[in-house]
């Protein structure tokens, strides 16, 4: 218990498992040698909850780590544990800017020359404070076999921390390669496949973030560095630009988004469209990301800042949605993964949307039934109007689904979907029916929301569940969605899809028509938003 629970981050629980510990050990024979285990264990739950605290407590942490594996060098305990605590408490130590007694130094080195060279390599690759990617790349390599693809992101806890370091490193030392490649490590790897995704090394990254940006567009990657900037690598044209948002007001940009995702994207359904748009722009202006100016933008960000609608961010102080088409890559890897699998030919397009009643005088689904019948079945839709989820939806070319979404009590994270009548289902359950689906379009409440896995990278979400099941494109709204939007967006789409637009480029259309129709009014025109492949286009 106390393994899984400091695993997952939840110190408390394992300090109370450790707790509990302590008091069995003098009950068991041989008491001296647990309790060596036993300090091991406590060292590693506060080198876990001293990832922020002031230079002194990290240096009275060395100290303890070194006395520590002292003791162990002296007995016939295994070393590695002690010793890749200890490493890794000075690498915490000089990230700061601190530095070690000489002895301890020694006292490493000694260690390290007692076990595997294999394993010494590992070490020091894992203690770095200033890492170089030849570190985080052998880091992430010394993987064993994943049994399931949402192991990745805990597996790779150790490279996610060194990455971090060295995105800290100074912009202009960080080369572009550098940066792809670091950016590339904590993006969300919980899709790649557990065969045949493509290994990283420094070159591939980079080159292959050239080869898919968009004609008139950028890709652009995203991700924080271990004191919570934010570094963007910006690709365009064979151009390359690294930068980073240092801290506003002694407020890192970790610590906004914090703030910031305590309210929104929710709360952006649910403003009056009477009441202007001036809380779009107030809270938007807490997270100043610089996107650029161009048609297509294609994002690959961590998790942490995937749950950001881009849409809203500003450009000459206008909403980036109605400038450029938007579109989210969970990682380079798993595009250039699915960029291999072969697409579906047969021209099978279904749609559901429940025509059970609540017994309310506006039935919100019968309404959105009603307005797009015609224009679904006009694009060769079969139309699905069963409170049950259809079997029929599963490996379509496309599935419409117009349903309600609901997020948890806490105010995050995906919790359900439903109808007007008694239908209920979790997200998983939905992802299960729209398998294998080529290009999933939600119109469902939160449907495209993102939120990061609290103790993991990786992200929490339909989208996510969507494209884990095999979709290659999915099409949703982050926040509550108006239900009348389905209408204008779904002609505008479904036209230039079958004209030969890509998801990406029909969303832009789309959501302009949405505008066209409604006004400014950015929770209906910048709602629909694209994950997955954003560039595939009929086949």
């Amino acid at each position: 218990m106390f393994r899984i629970a400091r695993d997952m981050g939840l110190v408390a629980y394992a300090q109370t498992s450790l707790d509990h510990l302590k008091r069995l050990t003098p009950l068991l024979e041989e008491a001296a040698d647990s309790e060596k285990r036993i300090r091991t264990l406590e060292l590693s739950v506060r080198l876990l909850s001293e990832q922020h605290v002031d230079p002194k407590s990290r240096l009275e942490l060395v100290e303890d780590a070194a006395q520590h594996t002292t003791e162990i060098l002296q007995g016939r305990d295994e070393i590695l544990p002690a010793t890749a605590l200890l490493a890794q408490c000075i690498g915490l130590l000089e990230h700061s800017g601190g530095t070690a007694r000489q002895e301890v130094y020694e006292l490493l080195e000694e260690a390290l020359g007692r076990v595997e060279a294999s394993q010494a390599k590992y070490v020091r690759a894992l203690a770095a404070g200033d890492p170089t990617i030849e570190d985080t790349l052998h880091l992430s390599r010394r993987l064993y076999p994943t049994r399931n693809t949402g192991d990745v992101p805990g597996d790779l806890r150790v490279a996610e921390i060194s990455a971090r370091r060295l995105l800290k490193a100074d912009v202009a030392s960080l080369s572009p390669e550098t940066a792809a490649t670091t950016l590339e490590l904590i993006a969300d790897h919980a899709l790649d496949p557990l065969i045949g995704a493509r290994e990283l090394d420094t070159h591939w990254p980079l080159a292959f973030a050239h080869s898919v940006c968009p004609p008139l567009g950028v890709l652009m990657m995203l991700g924080m560095d271990s004191e919570g900037a934010l570094v963007s690598l910006m690709v365009k044209q064979g151009k390359t630009l690294v930068s980073r948002l240092e801290e506003s007001n002694g407020v890192s940009f970790a610590d906004s988004l914090d703030t910031w995702a305590q309210t929104y994207p929710h709360r952006y359904g649910y403003i009056d469209r009477k009441e202007g748009n001036n809380e779009f722009f107030l809270s938007m202006e807490e997270l100043p990301i610089s996107l650029p100016r161009a048609s297509r933008l294609i994002v690959v960000a961590e998790p942490g800042v995937q749950q950001i609608p881009l849409n809203l961010a500003l450009v000459d102080g206008n909403f980036a949605g109605h400038q450029l088409a938007i579109g989210y890559v969970p990682s380079l890897t798993w595009l250039e993964a699915k960029s291999r699998q072969p697409r579906i030919l047969q021209p099978r397009r279904v749609a559901w949307i429940s025509e059970a009643t609540g017994g309310h005088e506006d039935d919100v689904l019968i309404r959105v039934l009603d307005r797009n019948e015609d224009t679904l079945r006009a694009h060769g839709f079969e139309l699905e109007t069963q409170s049950a989820v259809p079997s029929t939806l599963k490996g379509a070319q496309i599935a419409v689904v117009a349903a309600h979404g609901d997020i948890g009590s806490g105010g995050k994270f995906f919790h359900r979907v439903s109808d007007e009548g008694t239908l209920v289902l979790s997200p998983a359950a939905l992802a299960n029916a729209l398998e294998g689906t080529e290009l999933a379009i939600l119109f469902v409440c939160s449907g495209g929301r993102t939120d990061k896995h609290p103790h993991v990278n990786t992200g929490v979400g339909l989208p996510k569940h969507l494209l884990s099941r095999g979709c290659r494109t999915v099409i949703a709204s982050p926040w509550p969605l108006y239900a009348s939007v389905a209408g204008p967006w779904l002609e505008s789409f479904l036209k230039s899809w079958d004209d030969g637009l890509s998801a990406l480029d029909a969303t832009f259309s789309a959501n302009q028509a949405v505008e066209k129709h409604f006004g400014n009014v950015p929770q209906y025109s910048l709602a629909m938003t694209v994950y997955g492949d954003v560039l595939m286009a009929k086949v």
